[in-house]
């Protein structure tokens, strides 16, 4: 009976080293998956990161392209108005010089 259960000993000491075994290589196992999906995450991040900056950049562009547009715009109206003005002016100093010659041809007739 001794020697039976020294036999049952020995093999639940052996299971129990195999099940320790086991829980330690299962273990390192999670770790790894564990690690591969932190991976997995990281480089999906990176990946989304990219593609957002990629969007900011083109929607930052876009914005850029539609202020000079607008700037462009107002210039050119600023630049209508000073043509104009210039225009106005000009017909202005030209029926005073009509104005000017006609009252000057008035004195000499008087």
């Amino acid at each position: 009976i001794s020697a039976h259960l020294e036999t049952l000993q020995a093999k639940d000491d052996e299971h129990r080293t195999k099940l320790e075994d086991l829980k330690y290589q299962l273990l390192g196992d999670l770790e790894a998956l564990q690690e591969d999906q932190r991976a997995h995450h990281t480089v999906k991040l990176e990946e989304q990161t990219a593609a957002h900056r990629t969007e900011l950049d083109t929607a930052l562009e876009a914005e850029r392209s539609h202020r000079r547009d607008a700037l462009e715009l107002a210039l050119q109206v600023v630049q209508d108005q000073h043509a104009h003005h210039s225009q106005k002016l000009q017909d202005k100093d030209a029926e005073f010089s009509r104005f000017e010659e006609e009252l000057l041809q008035h004195r000499q007739a008087l």
